[in-house]
Parts: structure tokens; C-alpha cells; sequence
């Protein structure tokens, strides 16, 4: 039998990815501190109406300091999460994304997960009863990052 570390990660109280599932791996890839959603942009979005299912793909403009050696060898200074969301309700979308993406904003409140996306060509927001981070993929800034296949 594999000896397993007995410990929980304790997520700081007030953070916008506290309430998503697999939240505490972001956590420990910042190196114990919250990752900021300040400047991030979400490059792409997906819905589907049956279930009430909403895919983000965000590109966060923090980045650990230092950077985890797996991501210095391979020359990687970002990370993009890929962002699931359940539940999803009073949808309003207005526009579309634009190219190089927009801002995302994110919070906990009693009704479940808000999530806005604010840019010139797109308003849109709905209220997910939950949500996780699918994948977390580092990648260098120059590259051109966007896609969730």
C-alpha cells in the first residue's frame, strides 16, 4: 500500500475559484497562494442549452513565481484553465467573443457560481450551481493559445 501525505489544502476563504472543484491543485501550482483573476481573458466559449453545460477556456495573466520547473524546461510562463460549469442558469449572452478574448469575472455567492464575461462585443453572464477546473494547461505567452480541443 502507497503511503499517501495525510493533509488538506486549506483554500483561502475569500477567492473566486474557491467554490470549484479541483480548485486546491491551482492553489499548490501558485505556491500556496491564491492565483489572481485580475486581467485574465476568457479566449473561448462554449453552451449547451440540455443540460445547462458552459465551457470557458481562460487564459490567467498571473503566473507562479517562480515558475514550477516542468514549466521553466519547457519555456512556459502561462497558464490557461479550462473551466466546467454545471447547472447553468439564467444565461444572457449579448455579442460574441471577440478574437483575442475577453475579461472574465468570477464569484461565490448563497445562489451558487456567478460568472460575467465583459468585452467590446460581448456581454454575457449566468449563474452555474457549480463548476471545476477540467484541465490546467501551461503554455508561453508568444504562442497563440486558445482552444479547448
Amino acid at each position: 500500500e502507497e503511503d499517501v501525505p495525510d493533509y488538506d489544502v486549506v483554500l483561502p476563504v475569500i477567492w473566486w475559484a474557491r467554490d470549484l472543484g479541483r480548485a486546491s491543485g491551482l492553489f499548490e501550482v501558485f505556491g500556496q497562494r491564491p492565483a489572481s483573476l485580475a486581467d485574465a481573458l476568457c479566449v473561448e466559449a462554449r453552451f449547451d442549452p440540455f443540460p445547462g453545460l458552459v465551457w470557458l477556456s481562460v487564459n490567467l495573466a498571473d503566473a507562479p513565481n517562480p515558475p514550477p520547473a516542468r514549466w521553466r524546461r519547457r519555456g512556459h510562463d502561462a497558464l490557461q484553465l479550462r473551466l466546467q460549469f454545471t447547472g447553468c442558469r439564467s444565461v444572457r449572452v449579448r455579442g460574441r467573443l471577440e478574437a483575442g478574448g475577453c475579461p472574465v469575472d468570477m464569484h461565490s455567492s448563497d445562489e451558487g457560481i456567478q460568472i460575467r464575461l465583459k468585452g467590446d462585443r460581448l456581454d454575457a453572464d449566468f449563474l452555474a450551481d457549480s463548476g471545476l477546473i477540467s484541465r490546467m494547461v501551461p503554455f508561453r505567452r508568444s504562442e497563440d493559445f486558445g482552444s479547448l480541443d
